[in-house]
């Protein structure tokens, strides 16, 4: 099954407070948005859709792209032994996933954050329509 309404099936609020409950950070490769190897985080599925996951908090976790795109459609369990070949510590990334799985969804924490974002789009909007010799607020010209 794809999926696809590509990232609007879930609310932005939901998906931001998930990234919040999972420290902005991919439960797999514990890596977050600053590392340099990280374009950016995404929504990922433990269970997938089509072998009867659903979109409950317990059954979504933040994962970076490449961790996303690498899981592809593969179990949990096979997703796991292909990361043990890689040196990664597997018992480390199940006990995110167990931590993550109990942590409740703050959904007012992911509506501030939304809110956050939106404020900071409009300020750099903002910025960037100044022409760049104008003065600043009170600066002699």
């Amino acid at each position: 099954m794809t999926n696809r309404h590509g990232r609007n099936w879930i609310w932005p609020a939901r998906r931001y407070a998930i990234y919040a409950r999972d420290g902005h950070r991919c439960l797999y490769c514990g890596k977050g948005r600053g590392d340099p190897d990280v374009s950016h985080l995404t929504i990922d599925h433990l269970i997938a859709r089509d072998a009867g996951g659903g979109n409950a908090s317990a059954n979504l976790v933040t994962a970076c792209d490449r961790c996303n795109s690498r899981r592809q459609h593969k179990t949990l369990r096979a997703w796991l032994a292909d990361l043990a070949t890689t040196g990664v510590d597997v018992d480390a990334v199940r006990r995110r996933i167990r931590r993550a799985r109990r942590a409740k969804v703050d959904l007012a924490m992911g509506r501030r954050l939304v809110a956050n974002q939106r404020q900071t789009k409009c300020e750099a909007r903002a910025l960037a329509s100044w022409p760049i010799d104008s003065p600043v607020d009170g600066a002699p010209s």
